[in-house]
């Protein structure tokens, strides 16, 4: 009908401080929800379309994300020449090996993926400390053609158009680019401080370029944040994430974009600190419930947040993939009564798990759209 707002209007209205006049719900899907709705075995096999495509199902407001990954053929850097080989492992599992070709060799890394499922490391490209091979690895990414990345990104944001937005993920220092496993990140972070500050510092400044390269390609939103926050104190989360966390919001909004932090692991003591009251994204996901996270009691969690943060989430995984429609419903209303008087958009805990029956995600929708409270 004339006049009315698009989703995308929608988002961007409440996302920028403006009323909304309605509850808007967005829960994290991503590939591997996708994939299985859309009937395809592996979830590698995901696209646009099929996350498009739930959102139609669901009735909801979707952020889509974009893959502007260096391990895709398309985009990957010239400087990153890599060989795959994906071996099968009886039906339902494949493994991929990759050799990376360096100055200092060949490098390897091992993936496994299961039908239905994410793919997950299970051999890390790097082990030992080598500050060398990150730092190159970082410049490589800055040597792909800037054209490159719009015309990936430019094909997403024209395929989402007004039913949605766009985000793109970047990594922080501390996740080293994602060559080590979490736990090494820790040892070397400890043993080689100096060192590890000068490589931070580097991934900062390559990073702080490719936002500037995926807001001007046409993305709204840049996805970042903290993850392991299990396995770091507070004080190394003050020393080693906050600073780029702040940095990296500033340099968003310089570029004219969006901020959105995602953390879906334990984020109660780092709110109760304030932090992410001394960085003030635009969208804060998720003030997850246990298991997934420990916010027992969400809406203190959201008065210790600023107003000017609009938070995202925090519906139970398993409560959306096993319960019944009706508790689905009733969990919904109880996070908007948590968060009343505030921004919230509905979603989920963490990316909506395989399985997960559309029928409780159109619960947790309708329960939102006809809220009263």
């Amino acid at each position: 009908m004339s006049g009315e707002r698009s989703p995308r209007q929608k988002l961007l209205d409440l996302l920028e401080g403006r009323p909304s006049p309605e509850v808007l719900v967005t829960p994290l899907v991503d590939g591997t929800y996708a994939a299985g709705v859309a009937g395809k075995e592996w979830v590698s096999q995901a696209t646009t379309a099929d996350i498009l495509r739930c959102a139609e199902l669901g009735g909801y407001e979707p952020l889509v994300g974009v893959d502007t990954g260096p391990g895709d053929p398309e985009a990957g850097a010239p400087g990153l020449q890599w060989e795959e080989e994906v071996s099968p492992q009886g039906e339902d599992t494949l493994i991929r090996r990759r050799v990376l070709h360096t100055p200092w060799g060949d490098l390897c890394q091992v993936e496994l993926e299961r039908k239905g499922m994410s793919a997950w490391q299970i051999k890390p490209l790097l082990e030992e400390w080598a500050p060398q091979i990150v730092e190159w690895y970082a410049w490589q990414l800055l040597e792909v053609p800037a054209e490159v990345y719009e015309r990936r990104i430019g094909r997403v944001v024209e395929q989402v158009g007004d039913r949605g937005l766009v985000y793109a993920g970047i990594a922080m220092p501390f996740e080293m680019l994602g060559l080590y496993r979490e736990e090494n990140l820790i040892y070397h972070c400890l043993d080689h401080p100096r060192e590890w500050q000068r490589v931070s510092r580097v991934l900062f400044e390559v990073t702080c370029r490719l936002i500037e390269t995926y807001i001007r390609s046409g993305v709204t939103l840049i996805f970042f944040g903290p993850f392991g926050t299990e396995l770091i104190s507070p004080s190394l989360f003050e020393r080693e994430y906050l600073p780029y966390l702040q940095a990296y919001n500033e340099v968003i909004h310089r570029c004219g974009g969006l901020s959105y932090i995602h953390t879906c692991s334990r984020q109660k003591s780092l709110v109760v600190r304030g932090y992410y009251n001394r960085v003030e994204p635009d969208l804060f996901e998720t003030l997850a419930p246990p298991p997934t996270g420990d916010i027992d009691d969400l809406a203190a969690a959201r008065r210790q947040l600023s107003t000017r943060i609009c938070t995202k989430g925090n519906l139970d995984l398993a409560l959306l993939r096993n319960g019944s429609p009706s508790e689905v419903a009733e969990a919904t209303r109880a996070i908007l009564k948590a968060t009343r008087g505030y921004r919230h958009i509905v979603g989920t805990a963490d990316a909506v798990l395989p399985d997960t029956p559309m029928e409780n995600i159109r619960s947790m929708v309708e329960a939102a759209k006809s809220w009263e409270g």
